[in-house]
């Protein structure tokens, strides 16, 4: 399992609403940082890119994704002491794979909000 709520739902206190609020944010948020990211590291703008993965990382925590966090917090290391620009792509790669599947089992946690 790539999320975990448990976070969330202390957050949440049985909102329903709240908690679709907050998945909504992360599916409207997750592809601009993607390709916030993915652009910077095509610029060579590797500051900014280690910026944008420290600022998907807090939005990664309230859902518990351990893995995606742990990625993004290794390529904005990696961007601190200016890694290969191919390892950087590399870790870059892997973080977009696991967001891009995590994405629509969000959605499925949103449309159960509605249920």
């Amino acid at each position: 399992m790539l999320y975990d709520l448990t976070e969330l739902k202390s957050y949440s206190n049985g909102d329903k609403e709240f908690e679709a609020d907050m998945f909504q944010t992360f599916l409207d948020q997750a592809p601009e940082f993607l390709s916030q990211i993915q652009t910077y590291l095509a610029q060579n703008n590797i500051s900014e890119a280690g910026k944008s993965a420290h600022k998907f990382k807090s939005s990664v925590g309230i859902f518990g994704m351990e893995t995606i966090r742990k990625g993004l917090e290794e390529l904005e290391n990696s961007c601190r002491i200016t890694a290969e620009y191919d390892h950087l792509q590399e870790l870059f790669s892997d973080v977009r794979t696991l967001v891009n599947e995590v994405i629509p089992q969000i959605e499925r946690e949103r449309q159960r909000c509605f249920a």
